[in-house]
């Protein structure tokens, strides 16, 4: 084989492998996706520990007693009085800047 081949397989193999990570590491996601009904009855039944919001997508974690899982939903525009009802129910609220960062916005 010439050095050229050799080069090219090597390179090959490479994507292949971060191919393969990349699709390994999203099957093992622990977020789990609920109706934003599902969300708004385990936060009635004092099932959700704590969320962040980013935009419309609402993610957290449950509690202890509802097996610990992080999830994810996403909440109807103009959905208001959330805030109001996670407080009620002690739970942690964070929210996060969903703006990107204007490196990311001028290499695109």
């Amino acid at each position: 084989m010439n050095s050229t081949f050799k080069s090219l397989l090597f390179w090959l193999a490479i994507v292949v492998a971060a191919f393969a990570i990349y699709q390994f590491s999203s099957l093992q996601t622990s977020d789990n996706e609920f109706t934003f009904t599902e969300f708004l009855t385990k936060v009635e039944a004092g099932q959700v520990e704590e969320v962040t919001f980013a935009g419309n997508k609402i993610s957290g974690k449950l509690t202890i007693e509802a097996n610990g899982k992080t999830f994810y939903t996403y909440a109807p525009p103009n959905y208001d009085g959330l805030v109001n009802e996670l407080r009620l129910k002690n739970v942690n609220v964070k929210a996060v800047d969903t703006a990107g960062s204007p490196w990311a916005s001028l290499l695109l």
